[in-house]
């Protein structure tokens, strides 16, 4: 970020704060009553994954200042991505499709983040064709952030 966030907007990913302990509850449940596993390799291999897990993908971060869109997955910053605002043509209020799920989907001309499964979104259109498709609670709110920073044609 080059300045202050004109824009921030911060979503948990519920879903896998859910999901993920429960995983591991079972798998610690099904390493006790299998029988002579060693419980400790058990949760020296799962919790660590666990966690990572949590920590590389547990929420979702959209950011917007002057001229760049950023956002990311977790919490400590690896998954991140950003757009300038000048390779940004069009800018469509729009919902995620359910049957996509959540999480980090699609190709490279046409991607979805997303931490909710069906919700609110935004559609952006670049220059060059490509498609990137933001989950948000706020797609209004986030949409008129994008426009009011955009290049105007000269």
């Amino acid at each position: 970020m080059t300045g202050p966030a004109a824009y921030r907007h911060v979503q948990v990913y519920t879903t896998l704060w859910l999901v993920l302990p429960m995983a591991a509850v079972v798998t610690l449940g099904v390493a006790l009553v299998s029988g002579p596993l060693d419980l400790s390799n058990v949760a020296l291999l799962s919790l660590p994954l666990l966690l990572g897990a949590l920590l590389l993908l547990g929420r979702l971060l959209i950011e917007l200042d002057g001229q760049h869109l950023r956002w990311q997955f977790g919490y400590v910053g690896w998954l991140r991505w950003q757009l300038a605002l000048a390779d940004i043509r069009q800018v469509e209020r729009s919902k995620a499709p359910a049957m996509a799920g959540s999480g980090i989907k699609g190709s490279r001309r046409k991607r979805l983040y997303n931490v909710t499964i069906g919700g609110p979104a935004l559609l952006l259109t670049l220059h060059d064709g490509r498609t990137v498709m933001l989950g948000t609670p706020e797609p209004e709110r986030l949409a008129a952030f994008i426009e009011a920073r955009l290049p105007r044609p000269q």
